[in-house]
């Protein structure tokens, strides 16, 4: 028996060396791939990792085979081929479909779209066929590998080995004060290092990330630590620090440690994978719902000029927090797929019916922290001295209080700058009262509470039900509408609305009716399915229902914005579909942004903007060139100039001037004999922000005209006068100050979607500080808008909005004629950065202004196409043009100059055919 049992077992081993050889082949494939000399994009990317997490698996089963452990394997393997086949086949197509749609949505990144939702997919169906006790250790390296796939090696290895260090000082063998010292010292060394980003050998872009493992969930960690009944695996403490999705996602939830462990394959598999699933497609619906209002709806404070309008800023001001709750369910989805049975982030907030109950279903994961760390250490010792009221009221405030330190904390490792505002305290604080005064309501009154599958609440509590929505939605959206403002000011002057027309009033009291509907239905029908603080009953549920609905949601948003469909309808559907496909900064953002308007950060809220994950990447010298130093003030409506043979090197490009305070080569004032000059005019990207000295578009064509000039062109000059942020009417008065002294040909006038508005807020700063316009016509309308020194910036543009256009069209017809009675051409171009432009209408209106003011008119909205924007970016948080952006506008100036006849560059013998 003895013999026959070695003779079988001698075969298996054979196989599990061939076995395990192969495993070790695949992981070191995955390992030094990218480490060979000359492979061109070289890295440790997506099929590298694949190949990593497939070789470790060949592992695990290789050594099985050799240690005699073969029968878990086939028990596994069993089941994964016989009765969970179906189940198993339902759970991949769904993840075929998630992974589609996350490429084709490009959802929240490229890192998470294309590497770690692929990734996921591999990974899962290699953890489900493991073993149970392979599978946590295998979840480990999935981890790590996604780390290294988004961070690189060098950045991964550092960004690993802190936060191993970090979790070692909760294990000291040494009291808790000193652990908790320990602790205190190396986290403001920590802080110390994220505000002297020089001091640091790795690159800054692991800060957000680093944050948001450590911050929170340190102090969870410790806290279970301390309070825990026996020792703590090592293994879980990795899985719990580099969960898989945390190195796309700086805005983490806070996930419970003991929740963490205690959930893990705490029910049937499948029914946890299918939940995750759904949350998945819910986590997409969210975000898609937010790109839609962000990119259609949104509104900028100035542009708040009816009680319509307040009331829209204000609703999607709210609304925006879909982006927080859909990455949130496409976390804790994800995880659900290796078997973390963690429960919901957020449930139906939107129909909160009262305060405590916005507080229990809006971001959960954070009031059980709060509760956990803060809540019950104060309440219950408060208490035994105290009476329960007090107790109560003192706890509640110390969370609030905790919240809005934190969340200037949590700003501060995300984006490397403290947040203290009086709105965000102020925010803060009016939740917390009303969540006091609403606790203390409930204490006495009692709160009504309906389990799930207990009797049918009443008609007439539906009804109340909606209507304490309606007031709950009303008085979060107010609150919420101050928390995304500088100061406390800018909010009173928004709700200074001028005022409130009939159809203003019905837009004020529709949306809160609106509101009471749909919590009056979901409330009456059970939509709602009981108390927050309930447990959740998927994994009690059948499967292949809720899988059948999920393939179908999941189809609905992989067949929508096919072409096939879209292309059925109207331009404004394509334009919407083209919208819902890109993750990408809204016009009014890209806007402010590009005229340095966030470069303090005030206005970028963490929770209802992209901004904020655009400057989470910038690093250290990231600031906007116009803040370096190049520039100079003036004492009149000008305002500010370029200095004079100034030079910056930053971001690795150079920045330099030339005598007469222009981004340009040197020039005579004089015009060279048989010289045609043409003479620039716009803001940042004209003046090459993003580019190095050379690379202008400018320049680009002066250099390629002088190559040709043995073919008998006449010598060009383009004189750069670009300045960052300059309004049109600093364009008319730089003509007069310099630009006609250079006796040019033409005048090149480069406008843009936003030249309106940045007229507007360069007139109502320049009277704020006391300059008044030089222009009595300028005057004019300032004063029948209502805008003096004493009016705030943003109710002053809230004014102005309406008389925006007519002072645009003043100011090109004043620039046009005095080009044309120095008989100087006048040219508008319209030229905007790589990014979605305006609707085509929007375009044509302002060619037909600048046609009417006397411009020959150049339309370059197409300049960019058939082109990836992201690849003409000066970076992913800069969308000034780059070297190749700078190249293709060089190539369309090109060809105008010497093809167009009304520019009268070159004789018509002479002009090649325009391309």
């Amino acid at each position: 028996m003895v013999a026959t049992t070695g003779a079988r077992a001698r075969p298996a081993g054979r196989v599990g060396l061939a076995v395990w050889v192969i495993g070790a082949a695949l992981t070191g494939v995955g390992l030094f791939a990218d480490l060979r000399p000359g492979v061109r994009g070289s890295g440790f990317g997506l099929a590298q990792a694949v190949s990593l997490v497939s070789g470790l698996a060949v592992l695990a089963l290789g050594a099985d085979l050799r240690s005699g452990g073969a029968d878990r394997w086939l028990r596994t393997l069993t089941a994964v081929l016989g009765a969970d086949r179906w189940k198993l086949t339902a759970v991949v197509l769904q993840l075929a479909l998630v992974v589609f749609v996350a490429a084709w949505f490009q959802v929240e990144s490229p890192a998470f779209a294309t590497r770690v939702v692929p990734l996921a997919a591999v990974a899962f169906l290699l953890h489900h066929v493991l073993p149970p006790p392979h599978r946590l250790p295998f979840f480990n390296a999935v981890s790590l590998a996604a780390v290294v796939m988004v961070l690189g090696w060098v950045n991964a290895l550092w960004l690993v080995g802190i936060v191993v260090g970090m979790a070692a000082l909760v294990h000291l063998p040494a009291s808790w004060p000193v652990r908790v010292l320990a602790l205190m010292t190396a986290g403001l060394t920590l802080g110390f290092l994220r505000g002297n980003l020089d001091w640091t050998p790795f690159s800054p872009a692991i800060w957000p990330v680093l944050g948001s493992v450590l911050m929170f969930r340190l102090i969870v960690y410790a806290y279970d630590v301390r309070h825990a009944s026996g020792p703590m695996p090592r293994s879980w403490s990795l899985a719990y620090f580099l969960m898989l999705p945390n190195v796309v996602f700086p805005l983490f939830p806070v996930i419970d440690f003991a929740t963490f462990r205690r959930t893990y394959y705490d029910r049937e598999p499948f029914a946890i994978y299918q939940r995750g699933l759904a949350w998945i497609l819910r986590g997409l619906v969210h975000l898609l719902l937010y790109r839609a209002v962000y990119q259609n709806l949104t509104l900028a404070p100035e542009e708040v000029n009816s009680g319509a309008r307040l009331v829209q800023y204000m609703v999607t001001t709210f609304l925006l927090y879909l982006r927080v709750s859909g990455t949130f369910h496409l976390v804790v989805g994800l995880l659900h797929l290796f078997g973390f049975r963690l429960p919901e982030t957020h449930r139906f907030f939107y129909l909160s019916t009262s305060f405590t109950d916005f507080w229990r279903r809006i971001n959960i994961y954070w009031k059980d922290f709060m509760m956990k760390v803060v809540f019950y250490p104060v309440y219950f010792p408060l208490r035994r001295r105290t009476s329960d009221t007090a107790a109560l009221v003192l706890a509640t405030m110390a969370v609030f209080l905790v919240t809005w330190l934190t969340h200037s904390y949590q700003w501060f490792w995300i984006l490397g700058s403290w947040l203290l505002s009086w709105t965000d305290g102020l925010f803060w604080a009016g939740l917390g009262g009303l969540l006091i005064v609403n606790s203390l309501w409930e204490a006495k009154r009692g709160r009504h509470r309906t389990l799930p599958g207990t009797r049918r609440q009443g008609l007439a509590d539906s009804v109340i039900a909606g209507f304490k929505a309606a007031a709950v939605f009303t008085t979060i959206c107010g609150l919420w509408s101050m928390w995304g403002l500088p100061s406390l000011g800018d909010w009173f002057d928004l709700l200074s609305v001028p005022q409130f027309t009939v159809s203003d009033w019905a837009v004020v009291l529709g949306v809160p009716a609106v509101v009471a509907l749909v919590a009056f239905v979901a409330d009456f029908t059970g939509r709602r399915q009981g108390d927050v603080d309930g447990v959740a009953r998927a994994s009690d549920m059948a499967f292949y229902r809720p899988a059948v609905l999920t393939i179908a949601g999941l189809l609905v948003l992989a067949v929508a914005p096919s072409p096939w469909v879209v292309g059925r309808f109207g331009v404004r559907t394509r334009e919407f579909a083209r919208e819902m496909r890109l993750p990408e900064l809204n016009m009014r953002d890209a806007e402010r942004l590009t005229r340095g308007y966030y470069e303090n950060l005030q206005g970028v809220s963490l929770q209802n903007s992209q901004l904020w994950e655009l400057y989470a990447q910038r690093p250290a010298e990231g600031q906007d060139i116009w803040q370096s130093g190049v520039l100079q003030e003036r004492s009149d409506f000008l305002a500010r100039e370029l200095k004079p043979l100034v030079g910056v090197f930053q971001r690795g490009r150079s920045f330099r001037t030339n005598r007469w305070g222009m981004r340009d080569r040197d020039y005579e004032l004089a015009k060279p004999p048989g010289t045609y000059r043409v003479a620039l005019l716009g803001q940042s990207y004209v003046a090459g922000d993003g580019v190095s000295d050379g690379e202008t578009f400018d320049e680009l064509v002066e250099d390629r005209i002088a190559e040709e000039d043995s073919a008998g062109a006449r010598r060009v000059q383009i004189l750069n006068f670009g300045v960052g942020s300059y309004s049109q009417l600093q364009q008319l008065l730089l003509l007069h100050d310099r630009v006609f002294e250079f006796q040019p040909d033409v005048v090149m006038v480069v406008g843009n979607p936003g030249d309106a508005q940045r007229l507007a807020i360069h007139l109502v700063q320049q009277v704020r500080r006391g300059v008044a316009p030089p222009w009595p016509v300028v005057q004019d309308v300032l004063t029948r808008a209502g805008v003096t020194r004493s009016v705030r910036e943003t109710e002053a543009l809230s004014r102005l909005a309406p008389f925006r256009d007519e002072l645009l069209a003043w100011t090109l017809r004043e620039i046009a004629a005095a080009c044309r009675l120095r008989d100087v051409r006048p040219v508008w171009v319209y030229l905007s950065l790589p990014e979605r432009g305006p609707a085509p209408a929007v375009i044509e209106a302002m060619r037909d202004t600048a046609l009417a003011a006397g411009f020959h008119v150049l339309d370059w909205s197409d300049v960019y196409d058939g082109h990836d924007w992201a690849t003409l970016r000066a970076s992913p948080w800069d969308f000034h043009p780059n070297a190749r952006g700078h190249e293709l506008i060089a190539e369309r100036l090109y060809h105008h100059l010497v093809a167009d006849t009304t520019l009268g560059l070159l004789s018509a013998a002479q002009r090649p055919e325009t391309p």
